[in-house]
């Protein structure tokens, strides 16, 4: 008894039946159909309605437990199931958008889903009104106009990007989907208070519209910056993350309905577009994977379980389909024709403020499918028993019939569609870039096959077996097909082209589509950096717009470093006056602002000439035989110049922001690598968790400080900056010393030549501060010499001419991109003293920044020693002259 008490608490409660039951059998049935389902033309929402159907025709057959359960679910409260399902469906699809080109598309978007969801909405309702259900008041054909308004082309978007249908295409038809969402609803809010009963006027309607419709706005606004406020203060933290956006998403939606009375799906998709745009930089780049995939498993789970919901509650609340008479379906039907018209005349009317083709404007037509949020909405008014039984059932009856018939004609027959009016019809260049991209994949599966056949570990391996297997009979003949297309294609393209102009045209489509391979992979590289650590936040999203903006423009010559990246990079120049300030604290401010542009600036012109050297790099062993590859490359280091010149002008004209920005980079990289280390090192047991933790909680605490700019940097000390370089590497302490007393501090002004070609060289130096250009005009050589590092010592140690002329440079460097303000000087010294050196007995140099663009300021080359009349050297250390002279001969001799 005492065993059977403990394991038997409350058995009638236990007894009851409960709508679980339902709900994961109903995902298990959904995951089931996705993978039977992966290689068949039907949707899977169809599908799934299907699934609901006949869980409700089975429940009324009888099915025990599982019918009680269904029947439960089946009762669910109309507000419950928006508040469930709205938020979360609607947060997903819009923070998961592209958003350069949802701005691009954006307007568009508003168009259908204001004025054009408007004008559907009326011309439904009177089709409603004077053609199916001429019983039914205006308040209620137009509750059911708008909410049959409200489209959901999930299916369409999925199969137009594994289609490869051109990107802007697809994010309008989803872009339009969430706007009109937010609309619909309003409209839906409006005429379900009408048709409750509410007496409201013109006047009143208009305010509660404004109240709906802008309210919900600002508060998603609102609310984004908060939530991405409270993200930025945390690092590394799935839990956390992920969490906050799952309840910033429904709280947003419950404040937004309830406690303020304004559109809460207005909010969330404002919210998720927000999020779109800044979100992805404010998660940490270790959780963003994470949290993309939470919000994808959410989104299947709530589409599966809303579109077997509408199924069940077909069946059981409506009697689906024995209740309806015939004259009823035949009525469906035409009201499912009227809905294709009136999306053919809303896209007719708006279409010149479209900017989209005939043919693109077809599948916009055609792509309007009914879906999740159309069914919640009937769902809303099938559940109230406030509403006349005619109208609750009428309205989920009409609304699950075009969903189903959307699903089973619309989506089914979108591809075939697409493919008769030639949307998605690869190029002969496009597909000549595929196969070789394919030829090159084939190259270095067998480069690794043939390092594995060298291990000694798999010398009995049979290679024939796995050459069999690798490349299979379905793979070498769907290779073999892909190569006569693009050889067919190649061939008719060539005999289409019989005229210069034809000619120029074909290189330029191919031009283009190396372009917009070579922009996909740049991005792709940008987010590698800013995962490992290498660019900052605002850095990534400066360059990943750059890079969407040159794809729009791929037509033309790659210009990554365009006008949007260079308004970036270039400072205010109020900023740079105010840095000059008598005043010391405004002064103070504006040069830490100053500061922490440039570092911002430095850090987007660094990773963008890496990415764009990893980037030839994969293309050239990608497509070597492609003719305009060259083109491109060229195209790629002409932007790579202009960066490099942008970062020169910085270097010359605040030389010592140089320290800070790479000190900043060298704290992120080595905190990163030091994180990593710990991981690894736990894993294999040289910690344990609580030691794990404690050692990450330390390195967590630098990268927060260098995410909220708390690091407060300063230039190095002459010390500090020696013991550093490599020209003291190893040697003694007390050496080391008799080295620092021995050296002579010479500061060097704009124009001074420190060392001339074919002329001996007089010491070894290490500069301590500023910049200075070592060159060989005759041969091209130009370098940019930066602070710790070190010339002239093989020159001075083997007694021989110096190879390079050295001076310091202009500080007026002229740029083709962008040039450093030159109003403010006094700030431009706080930041820039003129170049110090320091003279040492013995050294080995480093060339941090090369320059290879021919057009640069060689004014300052053709100086001479008269140029450099009235500059004086300055001796740092206290010491005279003579007494310098006789430490460098000891040191010398030492």
């Amino acid at each position: 008894p005492v065993l059977s008490g403990s394991f038997c608490i409350a058995p009638a409660a236990m007894s009851e039946p409960s709508p679980l039951l339902f709900i994961f059998l109903a995902l298990f049935l959904g995951c089931v159909l996705r993978w039977v389902m992966r290689n068949i033309v039907l949707p899977y929402t169809f599908m799934l309605l299907a699934v609901g159907i006949a869980l409700g025709l089975l429940t009324e057959a009888g099915l025990g437990s599982l019918g009680d359960s269904t029947e439960i679910a089946s009762d669910i409260a109309p507000h419950l199931f928006l508040s469930v399902f709205i938020p979360l469906l609607v947060y997903e699809s819009a923070s998961s958008m592209n958003m350069y080109t949802f701005k691009s598309v954006v307007g568009q978007a508003l168009i259908l889903a204001g004025p054009g969801i408007l004008v559907a909405t009326a011309l439904t309702a009177v089709f409603i009104k004077y053609a199916i259900e001429d019983a039914w008041t205006w308040p209620e054909a137009l509750l059911l106009g708008a909410i049959v308004s409200a489209t959901d082309p999930v299916a369409v978007v999925a199969l137009l990007k594994d289609l490869g249908a051109p990107p802007k295409l697809g994010t309008l038809i989803e872009s339009e989907s969430l706007v009109n969402d937010g609309t619909a609803i309003v409209l839906f809010t409006l005429f379900y208070d009408l048709v409750l009963g509410s007496s409201t006027d013109a006047g009143s309607v208009t305010v509660l519209f404004l109240q709906l419709a802008a309210g919900g706005v600002a508060l998603g606004l609102a609310w984004a910056l908060l939530t991405g406020w409270w993200l930025s203060q945390v690092l590394d933290d799935p839990m956390v993350e992920i969490t906050t956006t799952l309840c910033s998403a429904y709280l947003l939606f419950e404040v937004a309905e309830n406690v303020l009375e304004t559109s809460g799906i207005l909010a969330v998709v404002t919210l998720g577009v927000m999020m779109a745009a800044q979100g992805r930089t404010r998660i940490s780049p270790s959780v963003e994977k994470h949290l993309h995939f939470f919000w994808e498993i959410m989104a299947y789970l709530a589409n599966t379980l809303v579109f077997v919901f509408s199924g069940v509650i077909l069946v059981l609340r409506l009697g689906f389909p024995h209740s309806f008479p015939a004259e009823d379906y035949l009525r469906l039907l035409f009201f499912y024709l009227a809905l294709l018209l009136v999306r053919f005349l809303v896209v007719a009317i708006f279409f010149r403020w479209l900017h989209i083709s005939v043919r693109e404007a077809g599948v916009v037509v055609w792509g309007g499918l009914r879906g999740a949020v159309s069914l919640a909405l009937a769902l809303t008014v099938a559940l109230d028993d406030e509403i006349s039984d005619d109208v609750r059932d009428k309205v989920l009856f009409y609304t699950g019939g075009v969903a189903l018939l959307t699903l089973v004609v619309n989506a089914t027959t979108t591809r075939t569609l697409v493919h008769v009016l030639k949307i998605t019809m690869p190029t002969p260049e496009q597909r000549d870039t595929f196969m070789r991209s394919v030829d090159y994949l084939d190259a270095l599966t067998n480069q690794k096959k043939k390092e594995l056949s060298l291990i000694k570990l798999f010398s009995a391996a049979d290679w024939d077996i796995v050459e069999e297997e690798l490349y299979d009979k379905d793979y070498r003949q769907w290779r073999t097909k892909e190569r006569e297309k693009a050889r067919k294609s190649s061939q008719n393209s060539a005999a289409d082209v019989q005229s210069l102009s034809n000619l120029e045209a074909n290189s330029s489509q191919s031009l283009s589509n190396i372009r917009l391979r070579f922009l996909a992979t740049l991005k792709s590289v940008f987010w590698e950096q800013f995962e490992s650590g290498l660019l900052e936040s605002h850095s990534y999203r400066v360059l990943y717009q750059a890079a969407e903006a040159a794809e729009h423009a791929c037509q033309a010559p790659l210009s990554t470093w365009s006008f949007t990246l260079a308004t970036h990079v270039e400072p205010f120049s109020f900023v740079e006056a105010l840095a000059s300030s008598r005043y010391k604290y405004v002064s103070s401010v504006a040069q830490q602002l100053l500061l922490t542009h440039f570092g911002t600036s430095i850090n987007i012109a660094t990773g963008f000439i890496i990415a764009h050297k990893k980037v030839d790099s994969v293309l050239t062993g990608a497509m070597k035989d492609s003719p305009q590859l060259n083109t491109v490359l060229e195209e790629s280091s002409a932007n790579m110049k202009r960066a490099r010149k942008y970062m020169r002008n910085v270097y010359t004209s605040y030389p010592n922001i140089l320290s800070h920005i790479r000190t900043r980079q060298v704290i992120r990289l080595v905190t990163q690598d030091r994180e990593s280390e710990i991981r690894k090192m736990a894993a294999h047991g040289y910690f344990t968790t609580a030691e794990k933790r404690v050692l990450l909680g330390f390195t967590l605490q630098t990268r927060l400080r260098l995410r909220h700019q708390l690091i407060r940097l300063k230039l190095p000390s002459h010390e500090s900056m020696l013991r550093q370089s490599r020209l003291f590497d190893g040697v003694h302490e007390a050496v080391f010393h008799n080295l620092l007393h021995a050296m002579a501090v010479s500061v060097f002004h704009e124009g001074d030549v420190i060392c001339r070609q074919d002329k001996p060289v007089p010491g070894v130096y290490f500069i301590l501060s500023g910049f200075c250009v070592a060159e060989r005009p005759e041969d091209g050589i130009k370098e940019y010499l930066s602070p710790g590092t070190t010339f002239g010592a093989i020159e001075y140690m083997f007694r021989c001419p110096s190879l390079l002329t050295v001076r310091v440079p202009s500080k007026h460097v002229k740029s083709e991109s962008t040039t450093a303000s030159e109003h403010t000087e006094t700030a431009k010294e706080r930041f820039a003293p003129e170049l110090s050196v320091a003279s040492t007995p013995a050294g080995h140099g480093d060339v941090v920044e090369e320059d290879d663009d021919e057009d640069g300021d060689d004014d300052d080359a053709k100086k001479d020693d008269g140029d450099d009349g009235g500059k004086k050297e300055k001796v740092g250390s206290g010491q005279t002259q003579q007494q310098q002279q006789q430490e460098k001969k000891k040191s010398s001799n030492n």
